[in-house]
């Protein structure tokens, strides 16, 4: 049985192979298939997710090697970033609603 981490983890992993697998190279994400990712999987985090500049700005920023192409490396920094933004939105939540004294 998988820890909770594990299976984010392979959830993560998995994500990336079933939008990276539509059309060769089947390791990497156009900037459809990006574009699909990120709104059927990432609507409810992004405040734009069908905004075309928006998603056109992630792209380019994502695309580290500039091959107009996002491979797995380069999608683990759209993934981080997320996690990063979500664990802001909680500290500054719990700053100002902290848990009561045990």
């Amino acid at each position: 049985m998988l820890t909770p981490l594990e299976g984010a983890v392979g959830i993560i992993v998995e994500v990336f192979h079933k939008y990276s697998s539509s059309k060769p190279p089947h390791d990497k994400l156009s900037k459809g298939e990006l574009k699909c990712l990120i709104q059927k999987e990432l609507g409810n985090l992004l405040l734009h997710p069908n905004d075309p500049d928006q998603l056109q700005e992630i792209f380019d920023d994502l695309d580290v090697n500039k091959d107009h192409k996002i491979n797995f490396k380069e999608y683990m920094i759209l993934a981080t970033t997320l996690i990063m933004c979500v664990h802001e939105k909680f500290q500054n939540k719990e700053t100002h609603h902290p848990h009561p004294p045990m």
